[in-house]
């Protein structure tokens, strides 16, 4: 039975860029990773890519997530 892996997660925002800040390693148990978007409601809108790369064998999943940011309809405008 293989124990946790290791894999190094980065958000990569809708212009491209990846903050450091947002960079993070993680341990995925069973196939398996819970994890919550640390973004702020400043952080720029639109679609965010979540990246998680395995150093061992340079395998990389992505996501991508809509980040509504401050609007209309966001708590912070209420």
């Amino acid at each position: 039975m293989a124990g946790p892996l290791a894999v190094r997660l980065r958000l990569i925002a809708p212009d491209g860029s990846a903050p450091e800040v947002y960079e993070e390693t993680r341990y995925v148990e069973r196939g398996r990773l819970e994890y919550r978007l640390p973004l702020a409601i400043d952080d720029a809108p639109g679609r965010w890519r979540i990246e998680a790369r395995c150093p061992l064998t340079g395998t990389v999943a992505t996501a991508e997530v809509r980040h509504p940011g401050i609007g209309e309809n966001s708590p912070a405008a209420q």
